[in-house]
Protein backbone atom coordinates (compact mmCIF):
# COMPACT_ATOMS: atom_id res chain seq x y z
CA UNK A 1 0.00 0.00 0.00
CA UNK A 2 1.23 3.48 -0.84
CA UNK A 3 0.29 6.40 1.38
CA UNK A 4 0.12 9.89 -0.07
CA UNK A 5 -0.15 12.86 2.25
CA UNK A 6 -1.86 15.61 0.32
CA UNK A 7 -3.15 19.05 1.28
CA UNK A 8 -6.85 19.26 2.03
CA UNK A 9 -8.72 22.47 1.37
CA UNK A 10 -9.54 23.74 4.85
CA UNK A 11 -9.00 26.92 6.82
CA UNK A 12 -7.07 25.45 9.75
CA UNK A 13 -3.32 25.06 9.30
CA UNK A 14 -3.41 21.92 11.44
CA UNK A 15 -6.00 20.40 9.13
CA UNK A 16 -4.14 21.09 5.87
CA UNK A 17 -2.87 17.53 5.64
CA UNK A 18 -4.96 14.45 5.07
CA UNK A 19 -3.92 10.88 4.55
CA UNK A 20 -5.03 9.06 1.44
CA UNK A 21 -4.28 5.37 1.19
CA UNK A 22 -4.15 3.94 -2.31
CA UNK A 23 -4.49 0.20 -2.84
CA UNK A 24 -1.34 -1.52 -4.06
CA UNK A 25 -3.25 -2.56 -7.21
CA UNK A 26 -3.32 0.95 -8.67
CA UNK A 27 -1.24 1.18 -11.83
CA UNK A 28 0.37 3.92 -13.87
CA UNK A 29 -2.90 4.29 -15.80
CA UNK A 30 -4.39 5.85 -12.68
CA UNK A 31 -1.49 8.28 -12.42
CA UNK A 32 -1.93 9.00 -16.11
CA UNK A 33 -5.61 9.84 -15.57
CA UNK A 34 -4.83 12.13 -12.64
CA UNK A 35 -2.12 13.90 -14.63
CA UNK A 36 -4.40 14.30 -17.63
CA UNK A 37 -7.06 15.96 -15.45
CA UNK A 38 -4.44 18.39 -14.12
CA UNK A 39 -3.06 18.98 -17.63
CA UNK A 40 -6.56 19.65 -19.01
CA UNK A 41 -7.10 22.27 -16.29
CA UNK A 42 -3.76 23.89 -17.12
CA UNK A 43 -4.50 23.89 -20.86
CA UNK A 44 -7.85 25.54 -20.12
CA UNK A 45 -6.06 28.33 -18.22
CA UNK A 46 -3.75 30.01 -20.75
CA UNK A 47 -0.67 31.52 -19.17
CA UNK A 48 -0.70 29.28 -16.10
CA UNK A 49 2.50 27.30 -15.69
CA UNK A 50 3.58 24.53 -13.34
CA UNK A 51 6.94 23.49 -11.92
CA UNK A 52 7.66 20.21 -10.09
CA UNK A 53 10.30 19.37 -7.50
CA UNK A 54 10.34 15.76 -6.36
CA UNK A 55 12.26 13.29 -4.27
CA UNK A 56 10.70 9.94 -3.39
CA UNK A 57 8.51 9.81 -6.50
CA UNK A 58 11.62 10.08 -8.67
CA UNK A 59 10.10 12.48 -11.18
CA UNK A 60 6.89 10.54 -11.84
CA UNK A 61 4.67 13.56 -11.18
CA UNK A 62 6.43 15.77 -13.68
CA UNK A 63 6.85 12.94 -16.19
CA UNK A 64 3.11 12.28 -16.03
CA UNK A 65 2.35 15.94 -16.71
CA UNK A 66 4.92 16.08 -19.51
CA UNK A 67 3.34 13.03 -21.18
CA UNK A 68 0.20 15.05 -21.84
CA UNK A 69 -0.16 16.61 -25.30
CA UNK A 70 0.71 20.32 -25.26
CA UNK A 71 2.71 20.08 -22.04
CA UNK A 72 5.23 22.64 -23.26
CA UNK A 73 2.51 25.29 -22.94
CA UNK A 74 2.13 24.79 -19.20
CA UNK A 75 5.35 23.32 -17.80
CA UNK A 76 8.27 25.46 -16.77
CA UNK A 77 10.92 23.45 -14.90
CA UNK A 78 11.56 20.85 -12.26
CA UNK A 79 14.11 18.69 -10.53
CA UNK A 80 14.49 15.39 -8.74
CA UNK A 81 16.74 15.41 -5.67
CA UNK A 82 16.76 12.50 -3.29
CA UNK A 83 18.47 13.96 -0.21
CA UNK A 84 18.59 17.44 1.31
CA UNK A 85 22.37 17.48 1.09
CA UNK A 86 22.23 16.81 -2.67
CA UNK A 87 19.30 19.18 -3.14
CA UNK A 88 21.44 22.16 -2.18
CA UNK A 89 23.58 21.61 -5.30
CA UNK A 90 20.54 21.52 -7.58
CA UNK A 91 18.03 23.78 -5.84
CA UNK A 92 20.39 26.29 -4.23
CA UNK A 93 21.37 27.07 -0.64
CA UNK A 94 17.76 27.64 0.39
CA UNK A 95 16.90 23.99 -0.29
CA UNK A 96 17.24 23.32 3.44
CA UNK A 97 13.86 24.45 4.72
CA UNK A 98 13.53 26.34 7.97
CA UNK A 99 17.31 26.63 8.34
CA UNK A 100 17.60 23.09 9.69
CA UNK A 101 21.14 22.01 10.53
CA UNK A 102 22.86 19.13 8.76
CA UNK A 103 24.74 16.32 10.49
CA UNK A 104 28.35 15.41 9.69
CA UNK A 105 27.19 13.41 6.64
CA UNK A 106 25.32 16.37 5.16
CA UNK A 107 21.86 15.06 6.07
CA UNK A 108 19.23 16.84 8.13
CA UNK A 109 19.31 16.09 11.85
CA UNK A 110 17.31 12.96 12.56
CA UNK A 111 13.82 13.40 14.04
CA UNK A 112 13.16 11.52 17.27
CA UNK A 113 10.10 9.52 16.13
CA UNK A 114 7.86 8.77 13.15
CA UNK A 115 5.49 11.67 13.82
CA UNK A 116 8.40 14.14 13.81
CA UNK A 117 9.80 12.48 10.70
CA UNK A 118 6.54 12.77 8.74
CA UNK A 119 6.05 16.34 10.00
CA UNK A 120 9.57 17.25 8.84
CA UNK A 121 8.78 15.99 5.34
CA UNK A 122 5.51 17.94 5.31
CA UNK A 123 7.27 21.12 6.45
CA UNK A 124 9.90 20.61 3.78
CA UNK A 125 7.47 20.34 0.87
CA UNK A 126 5.39 23.32 2.02
CA UNK A 127 8.46 25.55 2.36
CA UNK A 128 10.03 24.33 -0.88
CA UNK A 129 6.82 24.62 -2.94
CA UNK A 130 6.22 28.19 -1.81
CA UNK A 131 9.84 29.21 -2.35
CA UNK A 132 10.26 27.53 -5.73
CA UNK A 133 6.96 28.88 -7.03
CA UNK A 134 8.25 32.41 -6.44
CA UNK A 135 11.75 31.66 -7.74
CA UNK A 136 10.55 30.03 -10.97
CA UNK A 137 7.68 32.41 -11.60
CA UNK A 138 5.33 29.49 -12.09
CA UNK A 139 1.64 29.75 -11.25
CA UNK A 140 1.69 26.38 -9.53
CA UNK A 141 4.51 24.46 -7.91
CA UNK A 142 4.19 20.79 -6.98
CA UNK A 143 6.69 19.54 -4.40
CA UNK A 144 7.03 16.03 -3.05
CA UNK A 145 9.15 14.40 -0.38
CA UNK A 146 8.75 11.24 1.63
CA UNK A 147 10.34 7.95 2.51
CA UNK A 148 10.39 4.67 0.67
CA UNK A 149 13.56 2.91 1.73
CA UNK A 150 15.38 1.50 4.73
CA UNK A 151 16.57 4.88 6.05
CA UNK A 152 13.25 5.70 7.72
CA UNK A 153 13.48 2.90 10.26
CA UNK A 154 11.17 4.21 12.98
CA UNK A 155 9.38 1.52 14.97
CA UNK A 156 6.04 3.32 14.63
CA UNK A 157 6.36 3.92 10.87
CA UNK A 158 5.29 0.77 9.07
CA UNK A 159 5.03 1.93 5.46
CA UNK A 160 6.63 4.40 3.10
CA UNK A 161 4.84 7.66 2.42
CA UNK A 162 4.87 10.63 0.11
CA UNK A 163 4.05 14.17 1.22
CA UNK A 164 2.87 16.31 -1.71
CA UNK A 165 2.14 20.03 -1.57
CA UNK A 166 0.82 22.25 -4.33
CA UNK A 167 1.52 25.96 -3.97
CA UNK A 168 -0.60 28.27 -6.07
CA UNK A 169 -2.86 31.27 -6.11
Amino acid sequence: MIRFLTPAVTASAAALWRQVELPATQHAASLEKMAERAAASLRASPGERVSCFESTTGGLIQASLLASPGASAFTTCGAVTYTASRAVGVLGPNARPLGEPLDRHGHRCRPQNAAEYVASKQERVVALARRKRLETGSTWCVCENGACGPTFNYADLEAGFSAIWVSGP
